[in-house]
């Protein structure tokens, strides 16, 4: 709504400005392009503070602004736990875990799923995993923490990369192909 609203009201007032004579709608529309430039101005320091200017973050690629800029938690760990799901593949995370953000992939070779239950069983998530083509599971807190239970109860098809800091709480697995190694074993 920061952006949206004052977006709204920016096109409401050039919309109605049509109705003006030539010159004050000039003055119109150049009194809202110097508030717009004035408001940029001021929005830099948000997008740039603890970091590169605004304009060296465009001239990154995808991948160095993907490294630069990371969460609370190690962005590598993300980063490696995403190389790890193919095209046709999933990274599937639960209703608690609060950055789905973080598992897309750049170039879209794969789909993020969301767990909207928290199955019962292993063989119930084993069955959900190979059904959707997970290859990759962030499970945060309650009431998914028994899914990470679960998944820890099977070594043999899911391996634990990782577990976030406290704050963020999260667990995050490779799931394994049946009797196939890790990929990050090979």
């Amino acid at each position: 709504y920061t952006i949206a609203i004052p977006a709204a009201l920016l096109v409401l007032a050039l919309a109605s400005s049509e109705a003006l004579s030539p010159r004050m709608r000039l003055l119109g529309d150049s009194a809202a392009s110097i508030l717009g430039a004035l408001g940029l101005l001021l929005a830099v320091p948000g997008y740039t503070t603890d970091g590169p200017s605004i304009f060296s973050f465009i001239a990154m690629d995808a991948h160095e602004r993907e490294g630069r800029f990371g969460v609370t938690f190690d962005e590598a760990e993300f980063r490696d736990a995403r190389a790890l799901v193919g095209r046709g593949e999933s990274f599937a995370y639960d209703g608690s875990f609060g950055l789905p953000g973080r598992l897309y992939p750049l170039d879209g070779r794969a789909r993020v799923l969301y767990v909207a239950e928290a199955p019962e069983t292993a063989s119930g998530l084993l069955a959900w995993v190979e059904r959707e083509h997970v290859r990759a599971l962030a499970i945060g807190e309650a009431p998914f923490a028994h899914t990470a239970d679960l998944a820890r109860t099977r070594p043999d098809r899911f391996r634990e990369l990782f577990r976030c800091p406290e704050e963020d709480s999260c667990s995050v697995f490779e799931v394994l192909p049946e009797g196939a190694p890790s990929a990050i074993d090979r």
